[in-house]
């Protein structure tokens, strides 16, 4: 088992804020519960890859695979009371174990690593510069200054000009550069490992003495520790697949490649949400394309986890009418998204609060499958509020609130008040870098504070669908997103559509190529499906925007270019020519913001 050794002591050392907590106004006549289903997503894009070595670009992957995602799992081995939902996307997945098959087969993996495992004393001032410009992507308040040689070496480089990385380049010596290229994957660790950890394996990974130790790495060292990474990231899979097989937690599925699916069925759906929204000048509509990321999904499920998947959370939350019957298809019981959707949906501004905290069956012609709507304010205080607050504080303040819902659909319930869910959806990765320890004292606490409270019954979501009783109906599920319920931040700007214009072409070209070699069609097709997927879009135009984000835009260009090679054609000319305008480096060397993908 992944022995938890940090958070042990909380229990000794705070015990009021792990006992339940009396909270003003919780109810005191009815002991029914409510149901809570907790559904963590785990995601990230598909990065740059060099087109001769294979190498990646970026290293979150591997990053959030040693810091985020096996923790976020066993940590509930403590609580065995408390069940959640863990979405992990195929993109994600389909990276991780690239990653590692090309560090068994001593292939190149990403491009941080290769700068890790490079000797000071031999690199060039190119290399330097990129270590000096890339090593402090981290939270520098929660996981930079708890190493105090990190701090010096932070202190050390003036700014990340050129003439600033010069004079840094020009200061450090060949032990600051190495004890740079060890800290900064040091500090992206679980503070788990700081203690000490046994793998599902058996591996022990325990870098406690390298954190006491904070200086003077070397070579050896360095080497050990990305071994160590890999390790990690082995152990993810199995560690999610041992939970779901004990019953503690569900996994679910994103289509194949991350799409915003509604608009591969037909980018008209854009209308629905922003009836003005200025579309491309070629309607994509694909729903076969649709089709094939949903049941690419599945197999890959069915896969990796011995069983097909239930549940599905659609990339960005992002459903519409036309996409039920391809989830009913697929054997998909239940999808998740945001309840602006089912106010939309329903008509209404702000659903009351027996209709928001309730489970809809959604049906389409012949299709029926679930939805569950989280609530958006509240998984919002998990992803950006609790963060600058004391853990155990924020804990108890988020369960209150939980108890207040629960008073509020209490007084509204036409069922019984135990068939009524709470769902609280947000990203399982990003937000806990903000937290102080990674979020441990909040996880610790609420999860302790759930599991014995017994107003409140964590889920999953299946077994929110189980004990759910007969749901309301939804004959008209609204095309939206959890974003503002609509899909304005993939399509509808200039870069956007202009993206979307030379998708379509180079899907119509397919459509019309004559191949001579079943391969060759399976990996064109491969190809414009991985173009479909959202994190492309979600970079183009002015409302999001990260310094080296042009990156992107070379590789969905790259990718269709590659798509036009493969069915036998010459890529149109437009492709050479950069579809973002802003600046930014497009060799993906710049530093680029971890976890880009929201």
């Amino acid at each position: 088992m992944f022995a938890r050794i940090a958070f042990a002591i909380i229990a000794l050392a705070a015990p009021a804020a792990l006992s339940q907590p009396q909270i003003a106004g919780a109810p005191t006549a009815s002991p029914e519960p409510i149901m809570v289903a907790i559904l963590w997503h785990q995601h990230q894009p598909h990065y740059l890859q060099s087109p001769d070595t294979g190498e990646y670009a970026q290293p979150w992957v591997r990053l959030h695979a040693v810091k985020d995602y096996c923790d976020m799992v066993t940590i509930l081995e403590h609580h065995p009371n408390v069940r959640v939902t863990v979405n992990l996307t195929p993109v994600l997945i389909n990276q991780m174990r690239d990653l590692g098959a090309r560090w068994e087969n001593g292939h190149p993996t990403d491009a941080y690593v290769r700068h890790t495992l490079l000797d000071p004393a031999e690199m060039t001032g190119e290399e330097k510069a990129f270590v000096l410009r890339n090593f402090f992507s981290l939270n520098w308040q929660r996981m930079l200054e708890r190493h105090p040689r990190y701090v010096e070496l932070r202190d050390k480089r003036p700014g990340t000009g050129d003439a600033e990385i010069a004079q840094a380049i020009a200061a450090y010596t060949d032990q600051d550069f190495r004890d740079l290229q060890m800290l900064f994957n040091l500090a992206w660790m679980d503070p788990d490992f700081f203690e000490g950890a046994t793998l599902p394996d058996g591996t022990e990974i325990d870098v406690g003495p390298w954190v006491e130790q904070g200086r003077d790495f070397t070579e050896e060292d360095k080497r050990t520790l990305i071994a160590m990474h890999f390790q990690i990231m082995a152990q993810v899979i199995p560690i999610h697949r041992a939970a779901q097989d004990r019953g503690q937690i569900e996994v679910s599925t994103t289509p194949f490649y991350h799409p915003i699916l509604p608009l591969i069925v037909d980018t008209d759906s854009a209308r629905e949400g922003i009836p003005s929204i200025a579309l491309p000048r070629q309607r994509f509509r694909q729903p076969g394309d649709a089709r094939q990321h949903v049941t690419r999904a599945a197999s890959q499920y069915a896969e990796l986890f011995g069983e097909a998947p239930r549940g599905l959370w659609p990339g960005e939350g992002s459903v519409s009418h036309d996409c039920l019957p391809l989830f009913a298809d697929a054997g998909i019981t239940w999808f998740a998204t945001d309840v602006q959707v089912l106010a939309r949906s329903l008509g209404v501004n702000d659903p009351p609060a027996a209709q928001r905290f309730s489970m809809w069956q959604c049906r389409a012609d012949d299709a029926t499958v679930a939805g569950i709507f989280r609530d958006t304010g509240l998984s919002d205080r998990i992803g950006f509020t609790y963060s600058s607050w004391d853990g155990a504080e924020a804990a108890q303040d988020f369960v209150r609130i939980l108890h207040d819902i629960r008073e509020a659909v209490a007084r509204e319930a036409q069922r019984p008040l135990s068939q009524y869910v709470i769902p609280v959806i947000l990203d399982g990765e990003n937000c806990w870098e903000s937290y102080e320890n990674d979020g441990k004292e909040f996880l610790e606490t609420l999860y302790t504070l759930l599991g014995g409270d017994p107003l409140l019954r964590t889920v999953t979501v299946s077994e929110c669908l189980m004990q759910s009783g007969e749901l309301p109906v939804i004959d008209r599920l609204a095309a939206g997103s959890w974003i503002s319920a609509n899909f304005e931040t993939w399509i509808g700007e200039d870069e956007e559509n202009r993206a979307w214009d030379l998708l379509a072409e180079a899907r119509a070209a397919f459509a019309s190529a004559e191949f001579t070699d079943g391969e060759d069609h399976e990996i064109a097709l491969d190809l414009l499906l991985r173009a479909e997927g959202s994190d492309w879009f979600w970079w183009y135009g002015s409302d999001q925007s990260v310094d080296g984000e042009q990156a992107f835009d070379e590789q969905f260009r790259g990718t269709l270019r590659h798509a036009y090679a493969v069915m036998g054609l010459d890529p149109p000319a437009e492709l050479d020519q950069p579809i973002m305008q802003g600046a930014g480096a497009a060799s993906g060397g710049g530093v680029m913001a971890p976890g880009m993908a929201p």
